[in-house]
């Protein structure tokens, strides 16, 4: 009976060692591949994806929509792309994906994935990459028509000016005078 008893301590040593040391976190945790979500603005762009190291095509998908990428392209490569955007009308536009070493490679193989995940498994399954950005979302600026400029903007936000008064300072009131709150500009 005793001898059972060690054999099975055994067999579940040799699991566990099995299982640690040829796991990777990365690779479990979130594949080799990544959902790419492209959006346009405005929408129904016609989008390609091609591989930046070969030049090759990877997908032609219709804005807005989502196609999986391959996180890496070989052993240690990271993932690069070009997602470049066109509709009747308007300019071409065209954005870059590179892969930068995730989270779960790094800390997860630390602690649990061992040298097996970090120099093996995740370089080999292109897991150890995150695309980025995450999501492409690009405005799309009509034919002949130049981006607009911060300067553009500001001028289009009809704010009235006042001009600008000398005032004495024995006229000056006590408590400053109420202006109003400066606004935000956000610029894609």
């Amino acid at each position: 009976m005793k001898g059972k008893v060690v054999y099975w301590w055994l067999k579940m040593f040799a699991i566990c060692l099995f299982l640690v040391m040829f796991s990777s976190c990365a690779s479990i945790i979130k594949g080799g591949t990544q959902v790419m979500n492209v959006k346009t603005d405005p929408p129904q762009a016609n989008c390609v994806i091609s591989n930046m190291r070969n030049g090759s095509e990877v997908a032609h998908i219709t804005s807005p929509s989502a196609t999986v990428l391959q996180r890496g392209t070989g052993y240690f490569e990271k993932g690069q792309y070009k997602v470049s955007c066109l509709k009747d009308g308007y300019e071409k536009k065209e954005v870059a994906l590179e892969g930068s070493a995730g989270g779960w490679y790094i800390a997860g193989n630390l602690l649990f994935g061992g040298l097996i995940g970090w120099f093996i498994v995740d370089p080999i399954t292109g897991a150890m990459w995150n695309l980025e950005p995450e999501t492409v979302d690009l405005t799309l600026s009509k034919k002949g028509e130049a981006p607009q400029t911060v300067g553009a903007v500001i001028e289009n936000m009809n704010v009235p000016q006042k001009p600008l008064q000398t005032i004495n300072a024995s006229e000056a009131p006590s408590t400053p005078a109420s202006t109003p709150e400066p606004r935000a500009i956000f610029i894609k």
